[in-house]
């Protein structure tokens, strides 16, 4: 916001009553990119923030009860050629089930985004392929779908992703 005793500080849309939405995002999106990371790192989050913020035309906005629900799953083209995927992941579907393990587990860096902003965070396992090693969701922050494609989807450059039943029952 701005300060009240800068004369030279141009006037901040947030707290201009008569300003427009779109003056407030851009406003908000402005000093997002002012910080100290690359612009545009936090994806869309930022874009998320800067809405939230022009909406309640704060740059300290509150959401009650908030709840971020993530879904995972392995796709099949995105596996190693030699599984039947065209290679095209920079990671195998055992790092998929590694970022799932840590969500349950409240390690993973979108837990710590959700503890900081005091939102609960629900992983949903709609596909996620099993690992080298039993390992059963605890309930609580992960659980699986009630459908759920047990090795992910298969690759879609070879044929069907899902077959028409698979999709009628998610």
């Amino acid at each position: 916001m701005t300060d009240p005793d800068d004369e030279t500080a141009p006037p901040c849309p947030l707290d201009d009553e008569l300003s427009s939405f779109s003056a407030r995002y851009e406003h908000v999106r402005g000093r997002l990119d002012a910080l100290a990371k690359p612009v545009g790192s936090l994806g869309t989050l930022e874009d998320w923030c800067a809405r939230i913020c022009a909406l309640q035309r704060t740059p300290a906005p509150r959401i009650d009860d908030a709840l971020c629900l993530v879904f995972a799953a392995d796709h099949g083209a995105a596996r190693d050629e030699r599984d039947g995927g065209e290679g095209c992941s920079a990671y195998p579907p055992s790092v998929t089930r590694k970022v799932v393990e840590a969500l349950d587990r409240g390690l993973a860096g979108a837990c710590a985004l959700a503890r900081r902003g005091g939102a609960r965070l629900r992983a949903v396992d709609v596909g996620v392929s099993p690992g080298p090693a039993a390992y059963e969701w605890s309930g609580d922050a992960v659980r699986p779908a009630a459908f759920r494609l047990p090795e992910g989807t298969r690759n879609f450059c070879a044929g069907d992703a899902m077959t028409g039943g698979e999709v009628d029952s998610c």
